[in-house]
């Protein structure tokens, strides 16, 4: 049933409850929905009967179409077809909770799935990093069902936009459990003050209710998660973003998988132009992880400055980690240049030169050369070689973001080992007579964490360097990597 904008519908859908980042929930189930929509007010309301259960999976782009391995299918678990819902997300290098860009992925078109295995397989290759090293992550949320019954669901959320400036949105969500009632709560507001001003705020709350009070089971204590920000821009000039978000240990919204529980931070950024050619950018955070017992304090200073057919870069960052009582600290600083050669080509190379203790920098000393084809107006072709000093014919792999040193066999003994075991993928180590999955994926399923993302990376290692045959001595040093970019348009 509809009317105008409003509707009531039984069937397959999905909640669709906003974007914001605390209270998200997006979930498959087939039931009732509706929505309500009058001039100030926009209702949306769910409920379902349903014994699955949310699981999200976040995997690191390994430059190639897949296999990529789904956790669900790992632990044996049924996938529920049609429920998955998939995303290729650019997050920040230094801020996992920001996302950059955003780009959902549609089966048949984009990639293709095997309920079965748990596998995707993508029309093109998801590449490891950008250009501008952010790390590329596949992001998927599906349907599994391990229920023994079937559980009530629902909620809904609720929005109000008396003024154009103003917005303010409520959303309660209820999940029966086998234990508890899982509760996620929350509002969050939105004053646009000025053109280019925003002030935005949320806050969130996740509890689980007790059954039986009786019970020897003890529920999980309250959550709460809360976010306080302000961009905007000073005559097209100045831009700049502060906010402070704050989440307790207890928090825990699965559908959200960049609300992260235990972690405390505040960040501030500003990109100042004063003249046509010249940018000078700015920006320090304060972290507190109390999940991994670590304190991160990070500044970091650059211009850019385009000079004819030059494009030149600077920057220095300086990054303090506190983790377990040891304080470390390391800089890094970037120098290079880039030639617009001709309309279709250009070649640069700039130094990152490291100082202090490298494991704690997300990349360590390097010189990088870098060529760009432009085979259209929207697409460019890139090469990079990234190299150590002195050490221009070795080979270096930068797919650990901490840039950790591997020392990896040569590629004889690669061949020996290839003959008795194939070169791992995704996690999986395949012999001749059997697979046996890699190790459980931890409590949130994130496959970008633990010994589970250090085996997918040495898996993609190792394939590296048996497709290229390539001789290596033993510390690999040079990575050559090809890969595509969509252009923007001026």
């Amino acid at each position: 049933m509809s009317h105008n904008l409003s509707y009531l519908q039984y069937g397959d859908f999905a909640t669709e409850l906003g974007n914001r980042e605390l209270v998200s929930y997006s979930r498959t189930f087939t039931g009732v929905s509706g929505s309500i929509k009058e001039k100030y007010t926009d209702i949306r309301l769910f409920a379902s009967s349903t014994d699955q259960s949310i699981q999200v999976d976040e995997i690191p782009g390994e430059g190639i179409s897949g296999l990529y391995y789904l956790c669900g299918a790992r632990l044996g678990i049924r996938i529920v077809e049609g429920s998955e819902r998939v995303y290729i997300q650019v997050r920040d290098r230094l801020h996992p909770e920001s996302v950059l860009r955003e780009d959902i992925q549609y089966r048949f078109t984009d990639y293709d799935i095997s309920y079965d295995g748990g596998t995707l397989r993508f029309k093109r290759p998801v590449p490891f990093l950008t250009p501008d090293e952010n790390p590329v992550v596949i992001l998927v949320t599906y349907e599994t069902a391990r229920a023994l019954k079937k559980q009530r669901v629902g909620g809904g959320r609720a929005g109000f936009k008396p003024y154009k400036t103003f917005y303010m949105g409520a959303t309660v969500i209820c999940e029966e459990r086998t234990n508890a009632d899982f509760w996620l709560t929350g509002l969050d507001a939105e004053w646009r003050a000025r053109k280019n001003l925003v002030f935005t705020s949320e806050i969130a709350r996740t509890s689980e209710e007790l059954l039986k009070p009786t019970s020897a089971i003890v529920g999980t204590p309250d959550g709460w998660a809360w976010k306080i920000g302000v961009s905007g821009k000073v005559r097209e000039r100045l831009d700049y973003e502060v906010y402070f978000r704050d989440a307790d240990r207890n928090f825990d919204n699965p559908s959200s998988p960049t609300a992260r529980s235990g972690v405390r931070k505040i960040r501030a950024r500003a990109a100042f132009s004063p003249f046509r050619g010249l940018t000078l950018t700015t920006e320090s955070f304060h972290e507190n992880d109390e999940v991994n017992l670590q304190e991160r304090i990070s500044v970091r200073a650059g211009s850019n400055f385009q000079y004819k057919t030059f494009n030149n870069q600077l920057s220095l960052e300086t990054t303090q980690v506190d983790r377990s009582g040891i304080s470390r600290r390391s800089s890094i600083f970037v120098a290079g240049t880039e030639w617009q050669i001709a309309r279709w080509f250009s070649f640069g190379g700039r130094r990152e030169q490291s100082f202090g203790d490298e494991d704690i920098a997300y990349r360590p000393t390097l010189n990088v050369l870098t060529s760009r084809v432009a085979l259209n107006d929207r697409i460019s072709l890139v090469a990079e070689h990234k190299f150590r000093d002195k050490s221009f014919f070795q080979l270096y792999s930068d797919r650990n973001p901490v840039a950790h040193r591997r020392r990896v066999r040569s590629l004889r003994q690669l061949r020996t080992r290839r003959r008795y075991q194939r070169i791992p993928q995704s996690g999986h180590r395949r012999s001749a007579t059997s697979l046996s999955p890699a190790p459980a994926c931890d409590a949130q399923h994130r496959c970008r964490t633990g010994k589970h993302a250090a085996r997918q990376q040495t898996g993609r290692f190792y394939r590296l360097f048996a497709r290229r045959r390539i001789s290596t001595t033993q510390r690999v040093q040079i990575q050559w990597t090809v890969r595509t970019q969509k252009r923007r348009s001026v």
